[in-house]
């Protein structure tokens, strides 16, 4: 009988598979007859998830035809599995296909399309044909594709005869040939071969952009696997132009043979001129790939290598890499490294003579069987052990094992040669530690640093720093200062390190930790130059202590320190403020900043440190800024704060009561000058007294002071006064008048006004030159005899420059005046003297003492007349002596040779200061 059956909403689930709201029909219609049997279907089924199909056919003869239709229908619906799922699949197409007999034939022209985060699609055109009798089948692909915007052409041909693969070609964009053979029962031995020609690094970013991998060039593979072989697999991998960064392009040659339990690997490194290193090892291909690998360098040079390598020479020896499970995140590497090398150079810093490293690197241990670097400038760095580190992923791990390592340093010599400030040193330092891993950083368990012997000379400074004496023993990353001295002159620097309970103010190097520092100088003080506030190549002796403590100190960071202290300042020349010779000039100069606005906006960088500092003045010290040359009385201090952004002067009181002042040409006497500055009260305040004796018995005084509006500047509030005890000087003009002081501000010069202003520009001119042309050439002069003699300080000025200008400007053309020749050569002899030997002066002077100290100078002055020429000698004498409760004796003995006159003084004085509320 005939049998319908109409199909309304069925729904099918089995496993992963589900369909949904199926309708259609089925018809079954069987016809019998006395010579054959037919039982005929008809099938239509249509379904809203997106499949039309029609299947008729006579089940008594096996002969079907089947025809589906697909449009926008998601596999991952149908199918539910997490495979499908993640790829999202969706056909559109269709699908025909006929059984007669055995024989099955299936022909489709699809659309696929990935919903998922790949973006392909794929026209598949498909052909297959299988005997179902004999088991045998055939399948033709082409599926022109495109995967992210790039195109995909893959073609396939293949066989099947009961149950083994035989894959004729397999095609992918015309670079990747593969054919094999495989019995899906026993998949572990297969035939394959494959060929990949001129692969760059570009094509395989295009179809995987999240690949991390090096750029290179023309990648090829040649590669035959084959099981019933003795080596099943053979392999030959060449590429070109990989491009590391940093490195030089470097191409390879490898071949690997052998079964895939224990592939061996054989081939070289090259770059475009030269082997750089032959490679050997094996692989376990199976066993989750565990790689094995030797390196072999015969002389590697590393500019071969690098393009701007770090250093520079050949090194030569190699390096192993175990690498268990390279595909687990968990993968672990071992590597060891064997490398020597007799000459390489750090560019700028070091030739390092004899070089060898054996190490190997474990999971979790780094093993140091030989560390040892030999550098004939800077000495050796040898070590052995373990520690727990991993120096490929720089991770630190927690263990008891140690690396010995010790240090014996040219450090000295070094510094000589690379840095400019440093003119001579030497020393030997010496480092023996052991390190150990600790919270994530390497930690110095126990060591001893010693510096024996060290010296150092600073440019500019007569003085080495000499006797350096350094010891120190680091615990637990902590180093304890047991010793640190050393001498300029006969002051010594003492350092000596704490720890403080707050860890946030000690100073730190790496992993170090140095704690909080407190140094001093002793009496009689270090003998040295203070650049940019002391005249040029002049010496001073300092003391260093602390504000009412024995030591000054410095706490950390680094990046912000503070520093704390007082400073005691003997026999200086002071030019201030910094690299001002002269007052006028900077006068100029703070007018022209007033012009620019925008220099007045400029914020000051910030220094890395906070200070406050006490600079207390001792015995002779002059301040020798032009026009001013004055003798600083002890005592005398300046309070200096930097807050981190700005310099103030917290308070100040410096006096003087001897000295000199050139007050538009005249040179005045010192009576008394006094600077008081007092931040907390916004107070500043100059006072001064200063005589001059005219020719004519008057004596002129100048008077200094301040005016108290502090709304003005500081350059406005400044007041001049002067005053006579000539009857016949009225007003401050007329003084002016008759000492020529209006000279230059007359409408015209008089000859003698112009003569003047002529003397003035010479001795200015004269001074600079001397100061940068010859001081210098006579200074190691000056600092040997001085050493000789034992002297505190010695100097020598000459006066030739400013005899040369005042010869040659008074007489411009003196051959044209002579006609007798003895007459001639008498006055180049006379010449000759008078410019070599005419305000020649010699200074020298000596602490003889902690508490006394004694000044002597002499000068020479030309004293010539119509008949001769003759020297006249100036001494100038003092000895001073300080007493307890700040009470000082000052004996002064001067000798004037004019008159000739022999003044003596005898001076005890003590001072009192004391601040107005």
């Amino acid at each position: 009988p005939e049998v319908k059956a109409q199909i309304n909403n069925l729904s099918y689930a089995q496993n992963e598979i589900k369909l949904d709201a199926i309708n259609g029909y089925a018809n079954f219609l069987p016809l019998v007859s006395e010579s054959q049997k037919n039982y005929y279907i008809d099938v239509a089924l249509i379904s809203p998830q997106g499949f039309n199909l029609s299947l008729i056919g006579d089940i008594q003869d096996k002969n079907f035809l089947l025809d589906a239709k697909c449009k926008d229908l998601d596999i991952s619906r149908l199918y539910a599995n997490k495979s499908i799922t993640d790829i999202a699949p969706e056909i559109t197409g269709d699908i025909q296909a006929f059984l007669t007999g055995n024989k099955l034939v299936l022909a489709s022209k699809l659309e696929l399309e990935l919903k998922s985060n790949v973006d392909l699609q794929s026209n598949i055109d498909l052909i297959a044909s299988y005997d179902l009798k004999n088991n045998e089948g055939t399948i033709i692909l082409d599926a022109p594709s495109v995967l992210d915007n790039n195109t995909v052409n893959l073609e396939l041909n293949a066989n099947l005869k009961n149950t083994v693969i035989d894959i004729q070609r397999l095609l992918i964009n015309g670079q990747i040939y593969a054919r094999g053979q495989v019995d899906v029962k026993n998949v572990k031995n297969p035939y394959l071969q494959l060929e990949v020609q001129n692969v760059d690094y570009q094509d395989i970013k295009n179809y995987f952009p999240a690949l991390n991998l090096p750029e290179f060039q023309n990648l090829n593979l040649s590669l035959e696997y084959d099981s019933d072989k003795e080596k099943p697999l053979n392999a030959n991998l060449k590429f070109n132009d990989l491009i590391i960064p940093g490195l030089q392009p470097v191409s390879s040659n490898l071949n690997f043979q052998g079964p895939l339990q224990q592939v061996q690997l054989n081939g070289t490194i090259n770059n475009p001129s030269k082997a750089l290193a032959s490679l050997s090892g094996s692989l376990n291909i199976v066993d989750n790939l565990d790689i094995r690998l030797q390196a072999i360098i015969p002389d590697l040079n590393m500019r071969d290598l690098m393009y701007s390598p770090p250093v520079e020479g050949n090194v030569y020896g190699n390096v192993g890499l175990f690498i268990i499970d390279t595909l687990s995140p968990d993968r672990e590497i071992i590597l060891d490294v064997n490398v020597k090398s007799n000459q390489l150079a750090v560019p700028d810093i070091a030739q390092l003579d004899d070089i060898q490293v054996m190490l190997s690197q474990t999971k979790n241990v780094l093993i140091v069987d030989t560390l040892y670097v030999q550098c004939n400038e800077l000495g050796t760095v040898s070590g052995s052990g373990a520690i727990d580190y991993n120096l490929l992923t720089n991770t630190y791990f927690e263990g008891n094992h140690t690396l010995q390592l010790k240090v014996d340093g040219l450090l000295f010599e070094w510094l000589d040669k690379n840095v400019p400030l440093v003119k001579n040193a030497r020393g030997k330092a010496h480092l023996d530690c052991s390190l150990q891993t600790f919270e994530d950083q390497l930690m110095v368990k126990n060591g001893n640093f010693s510096i024996n012997d060290g010296s150092i000379l600073l440019q500019d400074q007569a003085e080495p720093i000499r006797n350096i004496n350094i010891s120190a023993k680091i615990q637990d990353n902590l180093i304890f200062l047991e010793n640190f001295t050393c001498y300029m002159g006969e002051g010594k620097l003492t350092v000596k390190n704490s720890f403080d309970s707050d860890e946030s103010i000690h100073l730190n190097v790496g992993f170090l930790d140095l704690g909080t520092l407190a140094l001093k100088i002793d009496e009689p003080g270090a003998l040295i130059y203070i650049p940019e506030i002391t005249t040029p190549l002049s010496l001073s002796k300092v003391i260093i202590r602390g504000q009412n403590t024995e030591y000054a100190t410095i706490y950390g960071p680094f990046e912000d320190m503070t520093i704390s202290g007082e400073i005691l300042v003997y026999n200086a020349n002071i030019v201030f403020p910094p690299n001002t010779n002269n007052l006028l000039n900077l006068i100029y100069n703070i007018r022209s900043s007033i012009i620019k606005d925008e220099e007045k906006t400029k914020e000051p960088v910030p220094l890395p440190f906070t200070l406050d500092l006490m600079i207390r003045l001792g015995e002779n010290n002059k301040y020798a800024t032009y026009p001013t040359n004055f003798y600083l009385q002890p005592g005398s201090f300046l309070h200096l704060i930097y807050d981190g952004h700005k310099w103030k002067v917290a308070e100040a009181s410096i006096s003087s009561e001897q000295g000199t002042l050139d007050f538009f040409g005249t040179i005045f006497q010192t009576e008394t000058i006094a600077l008081e500055i007092l931040e907390s009260q916004n107070k500043i305040d100059i006072k001064g007294r200063f005589n001059y004796r005219s020719p004519d018995g008057t004596i002129v005084t100048l008077d200094v002071g301040m005016d108290p509006d502090v709304s003005k500047p500081l350059l406005q509030r400044l007041i001049f006064a002067l005053s006579s005890d000539n009857e016949n000087d009225i007003t401050i003009a007329s003084i002016i008048q008759r000492e020529t002081m209006l000279r230059g501000k007359t409408s015209q010069n008089t000859p003698e006004e112009q003569n003047i202003l002529r003397q003035e520009a010479v001795s200015m001119i004269s001074e600079n030159l001397y100061y940068s042309f010859i001081s210098p050439v006579i200074y190691p002069l000056e600092n040997n005899l001085r050493r000789w003699l034992k002297l505190d300080n010695f100097s020598i000025k000459i006066g030739f420059i400013q005899n040369l200008f005042n010869e040659y400007t008074t007489s411009p053309y003196p051959l044209a005046e002579y006609t007798d020749m003895n007459q001639f050569m008498n006055d180049i002899v006379q010449f000759s003297s008078s410019i070599l030997l005419n305000n020649l002066s010699i200074s020298m002077s000596k602490y003889l003492g902690l508490r006394m100290f004694l000044d002597y100078q002499f000068t020479l002055q030309e004293a010539t007349d119509l008949q001769s020429t003759k020297f006249l000698i100036y001494h100038d004498t003092s000895l001073r002596w300080i007493l307890p409760r700040q009470y000082r004796i000052t004996y002064t003995f001067k000798y004037e040779p004019i008159t000739p006159k022999m003044t003596h003084e005898i001076m005890a004085h003590k001072s009192l200061r004391f601040w107005s509320i």
